[in-house]
């Protein structure tokens, strides 16, 4: 597991590691997974991200600059997604950079704690319209894994915060 630079050391190895499994997991389970991205914050800023390998570090960092699924997908609580990078998307800086790295469809599924929402698993395919039903549930059960692994190790507020 790739992890980048904005990964904290205030987070404790375990859950990182707990973070670093599932991820590997994520592209194991879901079919047409070429890179994906787990990123959380920690009172409104990025704390921590694992990618899978530098496309998708590469994509998460633009993201954080142009928005992107990702970031809908934290700050709404609901899944987003770009179905084909063929088409236009709410999202067209972000949905270019896709295309320039090959990537044909993504998805991002928020994590939430509570009434907190504290990150979101992206995942990304060189396919267009990659990710069906089966996906979509497999990714977002994965989102319930990870807000257990980190409800277990952090207290949260109700003030889309980790506390």
């Amino acid at each position: 597991m790739h992890r980048t630079h904005h990964t904290s050391p205030t987070m404790p190895l375990a859950v990182a590691d707990n973070l670093c499994v599932l991820m590997n997991d994520i592209v194991r389970d879901i079919d047409a997974v070429a890179h994906a991205t787990l990123a959380v914050v920690r009172r409104g800023e990025p704390w921590a991200a694992f990618s899978t390998d530098r496309i998708a570090e590469v994509l998460n960092e633009i993201e954080q600059n142009v928005g992107g699924p990702a970031v809908d997908a934290l700050w709404s609580g609901c899944v987003a997604r770009i179905s084909s990078t063929l088409r236009p998307s709410r999202w067209p800086e972000y949905t270019q950079e896709c295309k320039r790295r090959r990537v044909g469809s993504v998805v991002a599924f928020p994590i939430s704690v509570v009434d907190a929402r504290v990150g979101a698993i992206t995942v990304a395919s060189h396919d267009y319209y990659a990710f069906g039903p089966e996906q979509m549930r497999t990714g977002l059960s994965a989102a319930t894994r990870a807000a257990d692994i980190l409800a277990s190790a952090y207290s949260f507020r109700t003030d889309n915060h980790i506390a």
